[in-house]
Order: structure tokens, then sequence, then C-alpha cells
């Protein structure tokens, strides 16, 4: 999938878009990378202040390609 990325709010959409294709929970995403329910959260919602290598490394995870 080849989407344009303009803002973070655009990352959370396709993160959120791969996690449901993969009929992945937030839970089961969240132990499988280690990351937060609520980091995940975040990122899925835009949140402007999220740490950027651990976004990078979840999307590299979910096989999203930057």
């Amino acid at each position: 999938m080849q989407t344009p990325v303009q803002s973070v709010r655009d990352i959370g959409r396709i993160v959120r878009a791969v996690r449901r294709q993969s009929h992945l929970r937030l839970e089961d995403l969240a132990a499988t990378t280690g990351l937060s329910k609520q980091f995940l959260t975040d990122l899925e919602s835009g949140k402007l202040t999220l740490r950027l290598g651990l976004t990078l490394n979840l999307l590299a995870e979910l096989g999203i390609r930057v």
C-alpha cells in the first residue's frame, strides 16, 4: 500500500488500518512489540509528541515501509 504521509495523524491511520487488516487487537500488538497499549492508542489517534524511534520500530514490525 502506498499512501502519502503528511501528518502524524496519517501515520496513525495507516497503523490502525494495517493492524485491523492483520486482525490484531491493541493488546496483542502491544504484547508482540513490547510497546504499551497507551503508546499505540496515542499513535493511532495522531498524538504529536510520540517518540519517533519507537514509531519507526513499530512501522517496521508491521511491515510498513517508509
